[in-house]
Protein backbone atom coordinates (compact mmCIF):
# COMPACT_ATOMS: atom_id res chain seq x y z
CA UNK A 1 0.00 0.00 0.00
CA UNK A 2 2.81 2.18 0.08
CA UNK A 3 2.84 2.54 -3.46
CA UNK A 4 -0.13 4.36 -3.23
CA UNK A 5 1.45 7.32 -1.35
CA UNK A 6 3.88 7.22 -3.59
CA UNK A 7 1.81 8.16 -6.84
CA UNK A 8 0.17 10.90 -5.04
CA UNK A 9 3.33 12.65 -4.01
CA UNK A 10 4.77 12.10 -7.51
CA UNK A 11 1.97 14.50 -8.52
CA UNK A 12 3.82 17.63 -6.88
CA UNK A 13 6.12 17.35 -10.49
CA UNK A 14 6.37 20.97 -11.37
CA UNK A 15 5.63 20.61 -14.69
CA UNK A 16 2.96 20.86 -17.21
CA UNK A 17 2.12 18.21 -20.01
CA UNK A 18 0.54 16.16 -21.55
CA UNK A 19 0.83 12.85 -22.94
CA UNK A 20 3.59 10.27 -21.53
CA UNK A 21 5.99 11.26 -18.98
CA UNK A 22 9.58 9.21 -17.63
CA UNK A 23 11.42 11.18 -14.71
CA UNK A 24 14.57 8.32 -14.33
CA UNK A 25 15.54 4.78 -15.82
CA UNK A 26 16.30 4.27 -12.19
CA UNK A 27 13.27 4.38 -10.83
CA UNK A 28 10.46 4.23 -14.19
CA UNK A 29 7.52 6.11 -13.32
CA UNK A 30 4.98 6.58 -16.14
CA UNK A 31 1.83 9.35 -15.75
CA UNK A 32 -0.62 9.45 -18.75
CA UNK A 33 -3.64 11.21 -18.82
CA UNK A 34 -5.77 13.22 -21.59
CA UNK A 35 -5.01 16.43 -20.19
CA UNK A 36 -2.45 17.99 -17.27
CA UNK A 37 -2.68 21.50 -16.08
CA UNK A 38 -0.17 23.01 -13.21
CA UNK A 39 -1.77 26.32 -11.73
CA UNK A 40 1.18 28.03 -10.85
CA UNK A 41 -0.05 30.38 -8.90
CA UNK A 42 -1.94 27.91 -6.36
CA UNK A 43 0.43 25.03 -6.97
CA UNK A 44 -2.20 22.75 -8.37
CA UNK A 45 -1.29 19.72 -10.67
CA UNK A 46 -4.32 18.78 -12.36
CA UNK A 47 -4.56 15.70 -14.38
CA UNK A 48 -7.73 15.23 -15.96
CA UNK A 49 -9.71 12.28 -18.68
CA UNK A 50 -10.07 13.23 -21.76
CA UNK A 51 -10.44 11.30 -25.05
CA UNK A 52 -10.58 8.63 -23.11
CA UNK A 53 -7.60 8.47 -21.60
CA UNK A 54 -8.03 8.54 -18.29
CA UNK A 55 -5.18 9.92 -15.53
CA UNK A 56 -2.86 6.88 -14.76
CA UNK A 57 0.26 6.51 -12.87
CA UNK A 58 2.61 3.60 -13.25
CA UNK A 59 5.11 2.59 -10.56
CA UNK A 60 6.82 -0.58 -10.60
CA UNK A 61 4.82 -3.01 -9.85
CA UNK A 62 1.46 -0.21 -8.82
CA UNK A 63 -0.92 1.64 -10.89
CA UNK A 64 -3.20 4.00 -10.37
CA UNK A 65 -5.77 5.63 -12.17
CA UNK A 66 -9.24 8.07 -11.76
CA UNK A 67 -11.26 10.56 -14.03
CA UNK A 68 -9.55 13.03 -12.28
CA UNK A 69 -6.39 13.79 -10.22
CA UNK A 70 -5.27 16.73 -8.38
CA UNK A 71 -2.02 17.65 -6.05
CA UNK A 72 -2.37 20.59 -3.84
CA UNK A 73 1.17 21.71 -3.33
CA UNK A 74 -0.06 24.48 -0.52
CA UNK A 75 -2.28 21.75 1.43
CA UNK A 76 0.48 18.92 0.81
CA UNK A 77 -2.57 16.95 -0.21
CA UNK A 78 -3.34 14.77 -3.21
CA UNK A 79 -7.21 14.07 -4.47
CA UNK A 80 -8.76 11.78 -7.04
CA UNK A 81 -12.16 11.12 -8.23
CA UNK A 82 -14.24 8.90 -10.51
CA UNK A 83 -13.48 5.17 -10.81
CA UNK A 84 -10.18 5.20 -8.49
CA UNK A 85 -8.66 2.11 -9.07
CA UNK A 86 -5.27 1.01 -7.47
CA UNK A 87 -3.37 -2.32 -8.13
CA UNK A 88 -0.30 -3.65 -6.17
CA UNK A 89 0.90 -6.70 -8.29
CA UNK A 90 3.82 -7.35 -6.28
CA UNK A 91 0.85 -7.93 -2.64
CA UNK A 92 -1.94 -8.77 -4.94
CA UNK A 93 -4.06 -6.28 -3.70
CA UNK A 94 -6.50 -3.92 -5.08
CA UNK A 95 -8.49 -0.93 -4.00
CA UNK A 96 -11.13 1.05 -5.41
CA UNK A 97 -13.58 4.05 -4.52
CA UNK A 98 -15.32 7.25 -5.85
CA UNK A 99 -12.96 9.84 -3.83
CA UNK A 100 -9.83 9.04 -2.37
CA UNK A 101 -7.47 11.73 -0.23
CA UNK A 102 -4.24 11.42 0.63
CA UNK A 103 -2.75 13.66 3.12
CA UNK A 104 1.08 14.20 3.03
CA UNK A 105 1.48 15.09 6.79
CA UNK A 106 -0.67 12.53 8.18
CA UNK A 107 0.46 10.14 5.76
CA UNK A 108 -3.08 8.76 6.10
CA UNK A 109 -4.98 7.39 2.81
CA UNK A 110 -9.20 8.04 3.05
CA UNK A 111 -11.12 6.42 0.78
CA UNK A 112 -14.96 6.89 0.47
CA UNK A 113 -18.07 6.36 -2.00
CA UNK A 114 -18.23 2.62 -2.43
CA UNK A 115 -14.62 1.65 -1.24
CA UNK A 116 -13.74 -1.86 -1.63
CA UNK A 117 -10.34 -3.46 -1.12
CA UNK A 118 -9.51 -7.35 -2.84
CA UNK A 119 -7.41 -9.34 -1.43
CA UNK A 120 -6.39 -11.53 -4.75
CA UNK A 121 -4.43 -14.51 -2.67
CA UNK A 122 -7.23 -15.50 -1.04
CA UNK A 123 -10.11 -14.36 -2.85
CA UNK A 124 -11.33 -11.66 0.58
CA UNK A 125 -13.11 -9.09 0.07
CA UNK A 126 -13.73 -5.64 2.30
CA UNK A 127 -15.96 -3.03 2.23
CA UNK A 128 -17.09 -0.36 4.80
CA UNK A 129 -18.61 3.40 4.12
CA UNK A 130 -15.08 4.36 4.62
CA UNK A 131 -11.73 3.12 4.51
CA UNK A 132 -8.34 4.88 6.05
CA UNK A 133 -4.83 3.45 4.91
CA UNK A 134 -1.78 4.13 7.00
CA UNK A 135 0.64 2.91 4.58
CA UNK A 136 3.91 3.55 6.64
CA UNK A 137 1.95 1.37 9.72
CA UNK A 138 0.71 -1.31 7.21
CA UNK A 139 -2.76 -0.45 9.01
CA UNK A 140 -6.18 -0.34 6.99
CA UNK A 141 -9.29 0.67 9.03
CA UNK A 142 -12.60 0.14 7.42
CA UNK A 143 -15.21 2.71 9.38
CA UNK A 144 -19.20 1.70 8.95
CA UNK A 145 -21.39 -0.90 7.90
CA UNK A 146 -18.42 -3.30 7.46
CA UNK A 147 -18.64 -6.32 5.07
CA UNK A 148 -15.77 -8.52 4.63
CA UNK A 149 -16.12 -11.30 2.33
CA UNK A 150 -14.33 -14.64 0.75
CA UNK A 151 -15.16 -17.95 -0.58
CA UNK A 152 -15.26 -19.63 3.44
CA UNK A 153 -17.18 -16.63 5.32
CA UNK A 154 -19.19 -13.40 5.62
CA UNK A 155 -18.66 -10.78 8.51
CA UNK A 156 -20.71 -7.83 9.22
CA UNK A 157 -20.05 -5.37 11.96
CA UNK A 158 -19.45 -1.66 12.77
CA UNK A 159 -15.65 -1.30 12.53
CA UNK A 160 -12.55 -3.12 11.50
CA UNK A 161 -8.90 -3.24 11.07
CA UNK A 162 -6.65 -5.01 8.67
CA UNK A 163 -3.08 -5.27 9.55
CA UNK A 164 -1.16 -6.32 6.23
CA UNK A 165 1.79 -7.45 8.35
CA UNK A 166 -0.04 -10.32 10.27
CA UNK A 167 -2.64 -10.47 7.50
CA UNK A 168 -5.43 -10.49 10.76
CA UNK A 169 -8.57 -8.61 10.78
CA UNK A 170 -10.21 -6.92 13.94
CA UNK A 171 -13.80 -6.76 13.71
CA UNK A 172 -15.72 -5.12 16.29
CA UNK A 173 -19.78 -3.77 17.25
CA UNK A 174 -22.40 -5.67 16.31
CA UNK A 175 -20.52 -8.65 14.45
CA UNK A 176 -22.04 -11.37 12.65
CA UNK A 177 -19.82 -14.37 11.13
CA UNK A 178 -21.64 -16.52 8.71
CA UNK A 179 -19.71 -19.82 7.94
CA UNK A 180 -21.32 -22.58 6.57
CA UNK A 181 -24.87 -23.27 8.53
CA UNK A 182 -23.83 -21.67 11.42
CA UNK A 183 -23.81 -17.79 12.60
CA UNK A 184 -21.92 -16.31 15.21
CA UNK A 185 -22.69 -12.91 16.81
CA UNK A 186 -20.37 -11.09 19.02
CA UNK A 187 -19.05 -8.14 20.37
CA UNK A 188 -15.38 -8.40 18.57
CA UNK A 189 -13.91 -11.06 16.37
CA UNK A 190 -10.23 -11.36 15.84
CA UNK A 191 -9.29 -13.51 12.16
CA UNK A 192 -5.89 -14.77 10.68
CA UNK A 193 -6.01 -14.78 6.57
CA UNK A 194 -4.32 -17.36 4.45
CA UNK A 195 -3.89 -18.56 1.27
CA UNK A 196 -5.96 -21.41 2.68
CA UNK A 197 -9.11 -18.61 3.55
CA UNK A 198 -9.52 -18.31 7.50
CA UNK A 199 -7.19 -19.79 9.98
CA UNK A 200 -7.69 -19.00 13.65
CA UNK A 201 -10.13 -16.89 14.90
CA UNK A 202 -11.11 -15.60 17.69
CA UNK A 203 -15.26 -14.11 19.04
CA UNK A 204 -15.24 -12.29 22.32
CA UNK A 205 -18.10 -10.73 24.10
CA UNK A 206 -21.55 -11.82 24.06
CA UNK A 207 -20.78 -14.66 21.51
CA UNK A 208 -23.71 -16.56 20.74
CA UNK A 209 -23.39 -19.82 18.12
CA UNK A 210 -26.80 -20.37 16.34
CA UNK A 211 -26.40 -23.33 14.01
CA UNK A 212 -29.31 -23.52 11.59
CA UNK A 213 -28.52 -27.45 10.61
CA UNK A 214 -29.00 -28.52 13.48
CA UNK A 215 -31.32 -26.11 14.84
CA UNK A 216 -29.68 -25.22 18.36
CA UNK A 217 -27.49 -22.23 20.11
CA UNK A 218 -24.55 -22.00 22.16
CA UNK A 219 -24.03 -19.16 24.60
CA UNK A 220 -20.55 -18.55 26.16
CA UNK A 221 -18.12 -15.13 26.37
CA UNK A 222 -15.55 -16.38 24.21
CA UNK A 223 -15.06 -18.62 21.54
CA UNK A 224 -11.55 -19.76 20.06
CA UNK A 225 -11.42 -21.50 17.25
CA UNK A 226 -7.59 -23.67 15.71
CA UNK A 227 -7.56 -24.29 11.97
CA UNK A 228 -4.82 -26.71 12.35
CA UNK A 229 -6.04 -28.64 15.22
CA UNK A 230 -9.61 -28.07 13.65
CA UNK A 231 -10.22 -27.29 17.53
CA UNK A 232 -13.04 -24.97 18.91
CA UNK A 233 -13.27 -23.76 22.75
CA UNK A 234 -15.97 -21.90 24.25
CA UNK A 235 -15.61 -20.58 28.07
CA UNK A 236 -17.32 -18.35 29.99
CA UNK A 237 -20.62 -16.41 30.76
CA UNK A 238 -23.68 -14.69 28.64
CA UNK A 239 -23.83 -11.51 29.55
CA UNK A 240 -26.05 -11.70 33.10
CA UNK A 241 -28.08 -14.83 31.58
CA UNK A 242 -26.07 -17.90 31.38
CA UNK A 243 -23.23 -17.66 33.89
CA UNK A 244 -21.24 -20.51 31.86
CA UNK A 245 -21.17 -21.65 28.51
CA UNK A 246 -25.18 -22.86 27.49
CA UNK A 247 -26.33 -24.78 24.76
CA UNK A 248 -30.46 -24.03 24.06
CA UNK A 249 -32.14 -26.68 21.64
CA UNK A 250 -34.44 -24.01 20.39
CA UNK A 251 -37.21 -26.79 19.05
CA UNK A 252 -37.08 -28.33 22.86
CA UNK A 253 -37.43 -28.00 26.15
CA UNK A 254 -33.66 -28.75 26.93
CA UNK A 255 -30.97 -26.67 27.62
CA UNK A 256 -27.06 -27.84 28.77
CA UNK A 257 -24.43 -25.67 30.57
CA UNK A 258 -20.85 -26.72 31.43
CA UNK A 259 -17.60 -24.73 32.81
CA UNK A 260 -16.14 -25.45 29.26
CA UNK A 261 -17.41 -26.98 26.24
CA UNK A 262 -15.63 -28.08 22.92
CA UNK A 263 -15.38 -29.58 19.52
CA UNK A 264 -13.06 -31.29 17.25
CA UNK A 265 -13.96 -30.85 13.50
CA UNK A 266 -13.37 -34.06 12.49
CA UNK A 267 -16.08 -35.67 15.42
CA UNK A 268 -19.68 -35.37 15.26
CA UNK A 269 -19.38 -34.77 19.17
CA UNK A 270 -19.20 -31.84 21.34
CA UNK A 271 -17.69 -32.69 25.10
CA UNK A 272 -19.00 -31.00 28.02
CA UNK A 273 -16.23 -30.43 30.51
CA UNK A 274 -16.90 -29.35 34.52
CA UNK A 275 -19.99 -28.89 36.51
CA UNK A 276 -22.23 -30.27 33.68
CA UNK A 277 -25.81 -29.51 34.10
CA UNK A 278 -28.72 -30.79 31.71
CA UNK A 279 -32.54 -29.19 32.20
CA UNK A 280 -35.33 -30.56 30.82
CA UNK A 281 -38.49 -28.70 32.13
CA UNK A 282 -38.42 -29.74 35.80
CA UNK A 283 -35.98 -32.32 35.63
CA UNK A 284 -32.37 -31.72 35.85
CA UNK A 285 -28.90 -33.82 35.12
CA UNK A 286 -25.67 -33.03 36.69
CA UNK A 287 -22.34 -34.67 36.40
CA UNK A 288 -18.81 -33.86 36.06
CA UNK A 289 -18.18 -34.31 32.06
CA UNK A 290 -20.73 -35.04 29.47
CA UNK A 291 -20.64 -35.65 25.85
CA UNK A 292 -23.25 -34.64 23.31
CA UNK A 293 -23.64 -36.60 19.90
CA UNK A 294 -24.58 -33.89 17.46
CA UNK A 295 -26.69 -36.43 14.65
CA UNK A 296 -28.08 -38.30 17.58
CA UNK A 297 -29.23 -35.75 19.32
CA UNK A 298 -28.57 -37.35 22.75
CA UNK A 299 -25.69 -36.63 25.91
CA UNK A 300 -23.75 -39.10 27.78
CA UNK A 301 -22.78 -37.67 31.23
CA UNK A 302 -20.24 -39.91 33.62
CA UNK A 303 -18.61 -38.43 37.01
CA UNK A 304 -20.86 -38.79 39.86
CA UNK A 305 -23.65 -38.26 37.03
CA UNK A 306 -27.31 -37.09 39.20
CA UNK A 307 -30.83 -36.90 37.94
CA UNK A 308 -32.95 -34.52 40.21
CA UNK A 309 -36.93 -34.47 39.70
CA UNK A 310 -38.47 -32.41 42.52
CA UNK A 311 -37.16 -33.67 45.74
CA UNK A 312 -36.26 -37.27 43.65
CA UNK A 313 -32.80 -37.89 43.29
CA UNK A 314 -31.16 -41.05 41.25
CA UNK A 315 -27.87 -41.72 40.39
CA UNK A 316 -25.65 -44.50 38.29
CA UNK A 317 -22.62 -45.20 36.41
CA UNK A 318 -23.93 -43.42 33.29
CA UNK A 319 -27.34 -41.24 32.60
CA UNK A 320 -28.24 -40.68 28.77
CA UNK A 321 -30.13 -37.60 27.87
CA UNK A 322 -32.44 -37.88 24.82
CA UNK A 323 -32.65 -34.18 23.36
CA UNK A 324 -35.19 -35.19 20.76
CA UNK A 325 -37.15 -37.61 22.92
CA UNK A 326 -36.78 -35.31 26.34
CA UNK A 327 -35.97 -38.57 28.65
CA UNK A 328 -33.94 -39.54 30.96
CA UNK A 329 -32.15 -42.80 31.19
CA UNK A 330 -29.78 -44.34 34.21
CA UNK A 331 -27.47 -46.59 33.07
CA UNK A 332 -25.47 -49.48 35.39
CA UNK A 333 -25.81 -49.59 38.82
CA UNK A 334 -28.61 -46.91 39.33
CA UNK A 335 -29.96 -46.02 42.67
CA UNK A 336 -32.12 -43.34 44.25
CA UNK A 337 -34.71 -42.04 46.39
CA UNK A 338 -37.72 -41.35 44.57
CA UNK A 339 -40.78 -38.94 46.99
CA UNK A 340 -43.84 -38.28 46.08
CA UNK A 341 -45.49 -35.25 46.70
CA UNK A 342 -48.78 -35.32 48.81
Amino acid sequence: MKGFCFLFLFLCINVSFSGSFRPSKEKPVEIKAGRAIYKWEIKRLILENSNNVLPNITYDNSVLSANLMIYDDNLKKGFGYGKIYYEDKKERLIVTAEEAVYDEATKLITLTHNPKIIMKRDGTIARGDKILIYPEKEDIFLIGNVNITNTNYSISGKNANLNQNRKSFQIKKDVIFIQKDSKIYADRIALETGIRGNENYVADGNVRIHDEKENYSIYGNRLDYFKDDGYTRITGGYSNIHPKPTIEFEDKNSKASSIVMEKFDKEEKANLLGDVVIKQGNKRAKAMWGEYFIKKKFVILTGNPVIEDGNSIFTSYKISVDIEKETMNMVGRGKGRYLIND
